[in-house]
């Protein structure tokens, strides 16, 4: 066997090594997140007391990060319109639109009013639009992020 075709085995043999492992740890991740799953829904009670499975996740799973509370991405209209409402609290659906100068359609304005308020990350009062202020709290050895 010659020099390389031993380095071409050596090699071959650390990759398979390293597949398993990877392999390995994915598989214990995926136990661990299950194990967890378990522990939330057994958490929730009985299966009879819950709406639905979908519907007990979902209630679950939604104070914790999910999308609904996600920050837009940079540079998107919501951004746009997140930023400006941070920066200058209790406009007018109007006034965000003039204050964005033809950045901004109108209606994709108002659509992004609707997007954010409905991820809570802004909130309606009176006609004025102010953002949602967010706070840490620990939820049963969690850190959770909540509005």
């Amino acid at each position: 066997m010659t020099g390389r075709s031993k380095l071409d085995e050596y090699i071959g043999e650390l990759e398979a090594a390293a597949y398993e492992r990877g392999k390995r740890d994915a598989w214990s991740e995926i136990a661990s997140t299950v194990g967890s799953i378990r522990d939330l829904l057994d958490a929730m009670g009985p299966r009879k007391e819950r709406k639905s499975p979908a519907g007990s996740l979902i209630d679950l799973v939604e104070g914790f990060g999910g999308t609904s509370q996600r920050e837009p991405r940079d540079g998107s209209d919501q951004a746009k319109v997140l930023a400006l409402i941070r920066e200058m609290q209790g406009l007018r659906g109007v006034d965000i639109v003039k204050s964005l100068e033809g950045q901004v359609e109108e209606r994709t304005v108002r659509t992004a009013l609707h997007r954010l308020k409905r991820r809570e990350l802004i909130d309606q009062r009176n006609g004025l639009w102010f953002p949602v202020e967010k706070r840490l709290e620990k939820i049963e050895g969690q850190t959770r992020l909540g509005v």
